[in-house]
């Protein structure tokens, strides 16, 4: 009988290891090799994979950082494009101003002087309001805006002739 029950203890006790594949678990007897290489392998790869997106974010990363750098690059391009607008249009404004100054000092004694200087005063109009459209714009591109500047610039310079010529045979 003392053999039946320690036949009986020994498979009730190798019935009741389980094996596992974590050789912390489970003692020694119940240790199995290939479930430990299966194991180890599938945390290896595990680890391949989540360094493959670890180097997929720091590439990303760094273009990120490059598309970022190139908007702040661009933003400042365009706010240096934004100055110089400010600054030719006051500078436009400024001739301006002076041709209404003249304009409305001149005293017309003619007919037809009166009806050059109602013209010059429409077109100075105009003019204003093409840089005010110039002004309240989006930013145009670089050569756009310098031709319509130089647009402008042009018919101010001719009206200020005109301002000139009429103040002269006056």
């Amino acid at each position: 009988m003392s053999k039946a029950l320690i036949f009986c203890l020994a498979a009730l006790f190798i019935a009741g290891c389980a094996t596992t594949d974590d050789p912390r678990q489970g003692g020694l007897f119940s240790y199995n090799r290939d479930a430990y290489e299966a194991r180890l392998q599938s945390r290896r790869d595990t680890l391949s994979e989540l360094e493959r997106n670890k180097q997929q974010l720091g590439t990303q990363s760094g273009e990120l950082t490059h598309k970022k750098s190139t908007k702040l690059e661009t933003r400042d391009q365009q706010s240096a494009r934004v100055r110089a607008l400010d600054k030719d249009l006051a500078k436009l404004r400024r001739h301006i101003d002076q041709l209404q100054k003249d304009v409305t000092k001149y005293q017309a004694t003619t007919a037809a002087k009166q009806r050059e200087k109602q013209r010059v005063v429409k077109d100075i109009q105009r003019v204003q309001t093409q840089m005010a459209k110039l002004e309240d714009s989006e930013l145009p591109p670089q050569s756009s805006y310098s031709e319509e500047y130089a647009k402008l610039q042009r018919e101010v310079d001719t009206l200020l002739e005109i301002a000139a010529q009429l103040q002269a045979s006056h």
